[in-house]
């Protein structure tokens, strides 16, 4: 239930976001990146030099945060998957820092090994 509520709240925190701009300029835009993985840097810096103005925050996610899912293989090194508590440390209040900071974001992208999925652990 706690997973439910923090995730809604973090959505309904991004429709009201983008709910005055439907289409966003680039300075509406923050992308956002793993700085501990050089290629998660790449993409974003690449989306970044497409769209001019707009903005980027790295985040700080140690490997050992990510969980792999128990059908995964452990060698396939995937990073899509977090648990909970460590989403919201290293991502949902990061990002919420710097959207309260900078009111004209209205969008989130989002660079590879960045995770799209919270897991049952940590």
């Amino acid at each position: 239930m706690k997973l439910f509520i923090s995730l809604l709240s973090l959505t309904c925190s991004f429709v009201f976001l983008t709910s005055e701009a439907i289409a966003a300029s680039p300075q509406n835009v923050l992308c956002i990146y793993n700085s501990n993985s050089s290629i998660s840097k790449q993409i974003c810096d690449y989306y970044l030099q497409k769209r001019d103005g707009a903005k980027k925050l790295g985040l700080e996610i140690p490997d050992s945060h990510f969980t792999v899912p128990n059908l995964v293989s452990d060698t396939l090194n995937l990073r899509e998957e977090m648990g909970f508590t460590r989403f919201d440390e290293n991502i949902t209040r990061p990002v919420m820092r710097y959207v309260n900071a900078d009111p004209s974001i209205t969008h989130i992208a989002v660079a590879k090994d960045i995770p799209i999925r919270i897991g049952n652990s940590g």
